[in-house]
């Protein structure tokens, strides 16, 4: 496994770092289809 350095997210003045696909649940909880598509796999997450 190759280690992943995560991106910052900035909201309302605090920083968060996302190591992860969040909209990956949401997609799947609300049954619609994710618009993004991948033509590589070199830097997926997960």
């Amino acid at each position: 496994m190759t280690a992943q350095v995560g991106e910052t997210l900035w909201t309302e003045g605090k920083s968060y770092q996302m190591f992860s696909e969040p909209l990956r649940v949401w997609f799947t909880l609300s049954g619609s289809p994710s618009p993004f598509l991948a033509s590589s796999t070199d830097c997926w997450r997960g």
